[in-house]
């Protein structure tokens, strides 16, 4: 039985884990916002979807003044920092974005 399941959108995750960081509306948005730029990219076939939310929580909330620590997401999320860390880096650089850390 040769079942296609399409892969789970990363902006599913983030009402999810954006109300157990406590972030605000406007940093859920920055974040979809992200994965619907990294996703226009290609940047998320074979990512994560998890590590993917996760990383553009972590960059929206740098951006909205909102910083959470790595270390928080990655609890909540359960995923290491290293994959939030490798999957910023790829977003930050791939879609230009501005952050300060």
């Amino acid at each position: 039985m040769d079942i296609d399941l399409p892969p789970t959108n990363p902006a599913r995750y983030v009402a999810r884990f954006g109300s157990e960081l406590n972030i605000s509306g406007e940093a859920k948005v920055e974040a979809m916002e992200l994965i619907r730029k990294a996703q226009e990219e290609h940047l998320t076939p074979g990512k994560s979807p998890t590590g993917t939310a996760a990383a553009a929580i972590y960059i929206a909330t740098l951006k909205c003044g909102e910083r959470r620590t790595q270390r928080e997401i990655a609890k909540v999320v359960n995923i290491s920092e290293v994959t939030i860390r490798n999957r910023k880096s790829e977003m930050v650089e791939e879609l230009n974005e501005e952050i300060k850390v």
